[in-house]
C-alpha cells in the first residue's frame, strides 16, 4: 500500500461518524473576522439541528456585530472528551444568520440547556432562564462545506502498512 500521511483527505470521517459526532459534543470553536481582516475564534456550546449548528451569545459581543457586517464563519468540531475519541473532527464552512426573535429563542434555549444537563431537568430549567437574558442572541450557522477528518482510520491504515 502507498500510504500518503500528508494527504488527509484520504482519511475522511464518514457519514454516520459525523452524524455521531455532531450529535454528541457540545462544543465547538467558531470563527469570524474582524472588521480588519484578522480571523478570530471563540469555544462555543452548540446544537447541531435541522442540518445546521447552532450557538448563542449576548448581541452586545463583537463576534455578532462582525458576523452581521460578515457573514461567513467556519466551525470546528473535534471529538475530544467523547466516545468518538479526539482524533477525529470536522471544519464547517459556514454563513451566519444572526435571530433575536422570541420564536426561535423559546425553542433553542431549551433544547441546548437538555443537552448540556440531560436527565437533570431542573438544572436545564435553571440554565434555561439564566441563558434567557434582554440582549440573547441565536446564531444559525447554515453549512456551506464539511471538511472531515478521521485520525483513527489514519493510524488504521498506517498499523496495515506497517504489517
Amino acid at each position: 500500500m502507498d500510504l500518503n500521511l500528508e494527504n488527509t483527505k484520504d482519511f475522511p470521517l464518514n457519514e454516520a461518524t459525523l452524524a455521531q459526532l455532531l450529535d454528541v459534543q457540545h462544543e465547538c470553536t467558531m470563527t469570524w473576522t474582524t472588521q480588519d481582516s484578522w480571523p478570530m475564534a471563540m469555544v462555543q456550546l452548540f446544537l447541531w439541528r435541522d442540518g445546521r449548528i447552532w450557538t448563542t451569545t449576548s448581541g452586545h459581543k463583537k463576534r455578532v456585530h462582525a458576523l452581521r457586517a460578515r457573514p461567513k464563519s467556519c466551525i470546528v468540531v473535534s471529538g475530544e472528551g467523547t466516545q468518538i475519541g479526539g482524533d477525529r473532527s470536522v471544519a464547517i464552512k459556514t454563513t451566519v444568520t444572526i435571530h433575536d426573535d422570541r420564536a426561535t429563542k423559546d425553542w433553542f434555549l431549551p433544547a441546548i440547556a437538555a443537552k448540556l444537563n440531560p436527565g437533570d431537568e431542573r438544572a436545564a430549567a435553571l440554565m434555561t432562564r439564566l441563558l434567557d437574558s434582554p440582549r440573547r442572541v441565536v446564531l444559525e450557522h447554515q453549512p456551506v462545506k464539511f471538511i472531515g477528518y478521521d485520525g483513527i482510520a489514519m493510524r488504521d491504515a498506517l498499523i496495515g502498512a506497517l504489517r
